[in-house]
């Protein structure tokens, strides 16, 4: 997991050279996004997720 203080955001499962970008509010929402990034990967779509709150 990557951190960005500046922008508080953090990135999951990163791969190089996404295609997708899946972006949440809450670190809660990750095991649902976790499984859309499962099914995206079995398609063989590179995707990252990215949980960027607007509260902080």
């Amino acid at each position: 997991m990557q951190h960005s203080k500046e922008s508080n955001q953090h990135s999951v499962n990163s791969q190089e050279n996404p295609m997708v970008g899946v972006v949440m509010g809450s670190d809660s929402d990750l095991p649902v996004m976790q499984e859309a990034l499962e099914v995206l990967t079995s398609f063989g779509i590179p995707a990252e997720i990215t949980v960027a709150s607007a509260h902080r």
